[in-house]
């Protein structure tokens, strides 16, 4: 245990969408190994002991976008398979039990966010059809039946992302990357698709990223970068501007009412700072 209250999780290869679980007091994550060509989901207890595999992929597939909900005893994650470009929804037991296959996308679909509404029984992602040129927010039920396209977004959006599904206000909000027109704009609408709206504009020169949604006091968050700066405003100033990429998280904490963000600096790939 460090000064500031902080300790040091050991874990072999690399660690990645970390998800600490008050309920069953257990710490899960996705592991590759150095050379990314092996992925697993691993748990451990708070204090990192008693670590050990949940699910192990195929050689060549890779495991993102873990999600656990540990009210109904189940984990759901993403994974893509690097040789055949197919990528699919999973879910398994707490203890990578009775794995199964919810969905099954095409060799032209790149699935994002994946969502889980415990309240409702429901999985929620979103999806671009590099083909077809559409972005799509889906749902299905948790064992993958009932199917159903709430959002069609094509043409000029590039991706639909960030999507946030507020199940007590029956709410789902996402933020669309407009590479055509090069600016980004939050929405809203009902959990059926309903009744979309537009809630925030970004300029043409800003990206907006990380939305949060606090339903108790009615209000969203986000983190805004200028490109033209290479700035995220009022958080952080880097020392490098050049050939440089920003990815960030953001939480709050609804019982303590804190707001908290990450921000990482690796090399630029795209025009987008995620990684």
């Amino acid at each position: 245990e460090t000064e500031m209250g902080f300790a040091d999780v050991p874990v072999e290869g690399r660690a990645n969408d970390l998800v600490v679980d008050g309920v069953s007091g257990k710490l899960y994550w996705i592991a590759s190994d150095t050379d990314k060509t092996i992925y697993s989901i691993r748990c451990a207890d708070f204090d990192g002991q008693n670590q050990q595999n949940l699910v192990i992929g195929s050689e060549n597939e890779s495991l993102f976008n873990l999600t656990v909900d540990s009210n109904n005893g189940k984990i759901y994650w993403m994974s893509s398979d690097q040789d055949t470009h197919l990528e699919n929804i999973w879910s398994a037991d707490l203890n990578g039990q009775n794995q199964q296959t919810l969905f099954i996308g095409n060799e032209d679909e790149e699935l994002s966010d994946l969502v889980i509404d415990s309240n409702n029984g429901k999985i929620y992602w979103t999806s671009y059809d590099w083909d077809e040129e559409i972005g799509s927010i889906r749902c299905a039920d948790f064992d993958g039946q009932n199917q159903q396209t709430l959002v069609t977004k094509g043409d000029e959006v590039e991706e639909l992302s960030e999507l946030v599904v507020d199940s007590n206000n029956g709410k789902m909000y996402w933020i669309e990357y407009d590479w055509f027109m090069d600016s980004d704009t939050i929405w809203c609408a009902d959990l059926n698709g309903q009744n979309q709206q537009v809630l925030v504009e970004g300029n043409i020169s800003d990206g907006l990223f990380s939305l949060v949604v606090d339903n108790a006091s009615d209000k969203i968050y986000w983190l805004k970068y200028e490109y033209e700066t290479g700035l995220f405003v009022g958080l952080r100033t880097p020392t490098d501007k050049t050939n440089k990429r920003f990815s960030q998280g953001m939480v709050f904490s609804y019982y303590y009412g804190i707001l908290s963000w990450t921000v990482l600096v690796e090399k630029f790939f795209g025009r987008h700072p995620k990684i």
